[in-house]
């Protein structure tokens, strides 16, 4: 009856049964299971003791195989010494830890004694700990050895070798695993402790004074990241890479001293008048550098000196710095890939030590091979770039964009400044050089410079009126007149304001002081004050020129200004649109080789309403159709026509011009009656008036 009864029965058969099982499975030492009132079978006391034992008896055993098969012997217990040890792989036990000897222990060692005095006072020293506590211990250290060094990584995939974390994590290296809590500077962290920390790291690597090292790059997270100390680099290879350039920013440290001094200053160490190494392989992407302070700091960005042999930076944005971006002297061989360089050079000034965005300079070598592919220049103060010395071959091409730059209208836009300096390349750019610009947008006295393909526009404003400045070529400290051609531009739309009055000096567009060869598809010329300067031997091809607006300068002179006594002027305009005061303006004072030499033509299909009076020292210098006038009466001295030229001119078909007695001027300035015509219109409704001019030899 009392098995079945139910939980809390106060049945005394029920309590007895209770009693007697309570007494069993407490003092029984034969059973290590017996059953309770439900014939269940429950474990004794002894029995959980039992257990216990063999439990205990399975780990030590189990341990004593870790041990065995790691090479490990135990000696003895600590208490039971003193222990003499004669191998490293001899362990000894204390405390329940076991104990193997320092490395830097002599053996054979024997223990002090076997207390816990002589453990805490002599012995502790020598041993460390294999037990568990231990390596809990030694996976948190960051002694060399120890913590990552003893976990093991694979990946899931055939054929993938097990590395240690600690080599994983060498893989690269990231600036926060060298930033210091004590790096806070007034409130902010300078990241140049940091990032000078990580450099000095990557140096271990190996030598500096040797190109070529293999080396891990520098992983930059996302974040801004102030810059106090001047991070500085004399070795190559290097990489620096941060998540983009929206995510990764170094800004300049509020507390930075405003010195003209660089953020970063990349300076190989072994190059001199003497060395000649260069920092290799320098590697920059995915961040921006923010100048702009409260205070507006005065600080440089970048100083590559002595750096070559294909570096590379790449999507990387200089966003308003204070004073240059890009400073670089004898650099060679590198690219510069999807770099932004926007509203830079507030603080610069003509007599500034650099007067650019991009200054390539030269010392004991030179500015070679050095590429601007997709780049951004837009809004800057100052000019974009300038070349000096001997640099050359330079290029600016993938559709780099120009827009809106010296707006200080200091400097020109970009600026070559040394006569050596040879092959300077322009292809496919795009251009925006608004009339607020009164600078040129480039100015170059080097050795051919190519311009190719683009566009060069400029945004209208009140009456269409654009660009101002464009092109100024001379030969400012030659040392001699070397025959070269120093510009080849070929290109295809451009947009030209003529006004070219500064109030005391009428300017053009186009300074042409060197030898010149120009070809454009399409020109639109607002405000057609003057256009062309041409100071020596020049080649000039434009496809379709557009004349917009009314001559507004008191002293306007003409499109094609060739201003030299002795240039082979070489012009041709198969199209113009527009009216014009102008056309040709030629030096009277040209030699005779010159004027035998130079063909100016200039083709307009809808002038005829225009007038000019065509007079003494106007030379047409060859083929020329542009020449119109409404006059019904005499024309006289018409000008040069020499041998091998010939000159049209044209007349209003509404009546009759009779030139009586009129001469032609023959070179030299010689009149000759022979050379007297009559130039009878057609007076057609369909036709025009002309006749075309001939002098060949003998006449």
């Amino acid at each position: 009856m009392a098995d079945n009864e139910k939980l809390g029965s106060t049945s005394p058969q029920v309590l007895l049964r209770n009693a007697t099982n309570l007494d069993k499975l407490v003092n029984d030492r034969e059973s290590e299971s017996l059953p309770d009132r439900f014939d269940v079978l429950r474990r004794t006391w002894f029995g959980m003791e039992k257990a216990h034992d063999r439990q205990m008896q399975s780990q030590e055993n189990r341990f004593d195989t870790f041990i065995a098969s790691s090479g490990y012997e135990v000696i003895g217990d600590y208490t039971a010494g003193p222990l003499t040890l004669t191998e490293y792989n001899q362990l000894i036990r204390y405390n329940n830890e076991l104990y193997k000897l320092t490395a830097a222990t002599d053996i054979p060692f024997t223990t002090a004694g076997n207390t816990d005095e002589t453990w805490t006072d002599t012995d502790a020293a020598h041993f460390v700990s294999v037990g568990d506590a231990a390596l809990r211990q030694n996976l948190g250290s960051g002694e060399e050895g120890v913590g990552d060094a003893l976990l093991a990584v694979k990946q899931p995939y055939t054929g993938a070798v097990a590395r240690t974390q600690h080599d994983k994590n060498w893989d690269s290296l990231n600036l926060l695993d060298f930033v210091y809590a004590t790096d806070v500077v007034d409130g902010f962290v300078d990241y140049g402790l940091g990032l000078n920390r990580a450099i000095a790291a990557m140096s271990s690597l190996g030598s500096t004074s040797v190109e070529h090292i293999p080396r891990r790059r520098i992983n930059v997270p996302a974040g801004l990241l102030h810059i106090k100390t001047k991070v500085e680099l004399s070795f190559g290879p290097f990489a620096l890479c941060g998540e983009g350039i929206f995510q990764t920013v170094f800004a300049i440290h509020p507390s930075a001293e405003s010195d003209d001094d660089y953020l970063f200053d990349f300076s190989s160490a072994g190059w001199d008048s003497t060395g000649r190494v260069r920092i290799s392989e320098l590697y920059l992407s995915n961040f921006s550098v923010l100048g702009e302070t409260a205070n507006w700091t005065r600080k440089r960005i970048f100083n590559f000196y002595g750096v070559g042999w294909d570096f590379a930076v790449e999507n990387v944005q200089v966003w308003s710095p204070p004073l240059s971006s890009f400073d670089m002297t004898d650099v060679m061989d590198g690219v510069f890939n999807q770099v932004r360089i926007n509203s830079g050079g507030r603080l610069l000034s003509a007599g500034s030590e650099v007067t650019h965005q991009i200054n390539m300079l030269n010392q004991y070598d030179n500015c070679n091979a050095i590429r601007f592919m997709g780049c951004h220049f837009e809004n800057n103060y100052s000019g974009v770039s300038y070349i000096r010395g001997g640099s050359n071959n330079i290029l600016f091409g993938g559709m780099c964009k120009f827009e809106n730059n010296s707006r200080n209208n200091l400097v020109p836009v970009n600026q070559i400044y040394g006569s050596t300096s040879d092959s300077v390349k322009f292809e496919n750019i795009f251009v925006n050089h608004p009339a607020n610009i009164t600078v040129y947008w480039l100015d170059s006295n080097g050795r051919h410079v190519s311009i190719r393909g683009g566009s060069f526009m400029s945004p209208s404003e009140v009456g269409g009126y654009t660009g101002l400045r464009w092109f100024r070529i001379h030969r400012t400290n030659w040392a001699s007149a070397t025959a070269c051609v120093q510009l080849v531009a070929d290109i295809d739309m451009m947009h030209v304001d003529g006004y070219g009055y500064n109030g005391a000096n009428q300017l053009s567009p186009f300074d042409f002081e060197g030898e010149v060869v120009f070809r454009a598809k399409a020109i639109r010329l607002a405000r057609p004050n003057a256009f062309i300067y041409i100071n020596w031997n020049c080649k000039i091809d434009i496809e379709n020129l557009t004349l917009l607006g009314a001559v507004t300068s008191d002293y306007q002179t003409s499109l094609f200004n060739v201003a030299a006594s002795s240039v082979k002027a070489d012009v041709n305009v198969d199209k113009y649109n527009g009216s014009v005061a102008g056309t040709v303006y030629t030096n009277t004072a040209m030699t005779t080789a010159s004027r035998r030499q130079s063909i100016i033509s200039v083709r307009g299909k809808s002038i005829q309403s225009s007038s000019l009076t065509l007079s003494e020292g106007t030379d047409p210098l060859g083929y020329d159709e542009s020449w119109t006038w409404n006059t019904s009466g005499n024309v006289a001295n018409i000008g040069y026509c020499h041998t091998g030229k010939r000159m049209v001119v044209r007349c209003a078909d509404t009546s009759n011009c009779l030139i009586a007695g009129g001469n032609i001027f023959l070179p030299g300035g010689a009149v000759t009656a022979a050379c007297t015509i009559t130039l009878m219109a057609m007076n057609t409704s369909f036709r025009q008036g002309w006749v075309e001019v001939s002098r060949v030899a003998g006449v």
